[in-house]
């Protein structure tokens, strides 16, 4: 599921690249300018927190630094504290877009997605033009199954962006969306042109490509098989894919989702329990796959696209299982 986004995407945040850019660095910069915009959350939190400590008096360098901050405090799970920072980034700078797009972010982290919608609906108001809110708009719709509002954010987010690897990502995000409305078609469409992208989202296309297709009783095989052979051997999800190939056991599934990084490893565990739940699925074993899903829920409810892919195939198993 959501797990191969980089930058905040993957760091639970789900936001594109918002944080707030930097100009170059002058004479007249506080200490801890440049640290701040530094890549290593580490490094942006010193410095960050050096700038704000430096005495400086321009709210929008004040507005940058608690932004930049809280981004960095996101992607450590940090939540309360990156929300205190964007909400100081807001105050500061009642104009910025970003920070409230971020501010949204952590709130779909924290499954608050209601509040998320509220930041980004206000985020729209200041500037209509920004994909980014309208994709993340959508992960909140999704992720409490309102799916058809859903849809139409995407819609839009795809419409303005002009980054094709986003734009695979985007493209997956409607295909999950659209399965999860029951529209199969138009999901097996995105998904494709997701697949054709390639990018961060192909692994992930890939295997819902397959799913799509098997439920619209498709034939996939031979697809499936070379579309297999383009990828990376050694990312996740690979270890799904050879699960649904044959050539690996459930348990080789879940040990390949482990990870150095505690999160990472959360949210790869997580999507494995969904995959594995779908595999059963397609072996027409719903009472399986229901039990599945049900387990996946819990302690999944808040990574990346899960909230919204489980609830909505727990809908769909359930009526296949008769439930």
């Amino acid at each position: 599921m959501r797990t191969s986004r980089t930058a905040l995407f993957l760091l639970a945040i789900a936001c594109i690249a918002l944080c707030i850019a930097l100009p170059a660095r002058a004479a007249t910069d506080p200490p801890g300018w440049g640290q701040c915009n530094s890549q290593d959350d580490a490094q942006k939190i010193a410095g960050c927190t050096q700038v704000l400590r430096s005495g400086v008096t321009d709210p929008m360098k004040l507005a940058v630094a608690h932004n930049n901050r809280g981004v960095a405090y996101a992607n450590q799970g940090r939540y309360q504290d990156a929300v205190q920072d964007f909400g100081e980034a807001i105050r500061l700078n009642p104009t910025s877009s970003g920070a409230y797009n971020n501010r949204a972010g952590v709130y779909i982290a924290e499954g608050r997605f209601d509040d998320a919608i509220q930041e980004l609906t206000q985020s729209m108001k200041l500037d209509p033009t920004q994909p980014d809110a309208y994709f993340l708009r959508g992960m909140a719709y999704y992720d409490k199954t309102d799916c058809d509002h859903a849809v139409l954010d995407y819609d839009q987010a795809i419409l303005q962006i002009h980054n094709p690897s986003a734009a695979s990502m985007y493209l997956l995000d409607r295909g999950w969306a659209n399965v999860c409305r029951g529209a199969l078609p138009p999901a097996l469409l995105d998904l494709d042109r997701a697949v054709k992208i390639g990018g961060d989202a192909y692994r992930d296309a890939v295997l819902w490509r397959h799913i799509v297709k098997q439920r619209l009783k498709l034939d996939d095989g031979e697809e499936f098989i070379k579309a297999a052979a383009n990828f990376d051997w050694s990312k996740w999800p690979t270890a799904v894919m050879k699960y649904y190939l044959g050539q690996a056991t459930a348990d080789s599934v879940l040990a390949a989702a482990k990870d150095k990084n505690p999160r990472t490893e959360k949210r790869q565990v997580c999507a494995a329990r969904v995959y594995l739940a779908e595999y059963e699925l397609l072996q027409r074993r719903p009472a399986n796959a229901l039990e599945g899903l049900q387990s996946a829920r819990i302690g999944c409810s808040n990574e990346g696209a899960l909230p919204g892919t489980i609830a909505s195939e727990i809908r769909f198993v359930s009526a296949a299982a008769g439930r």
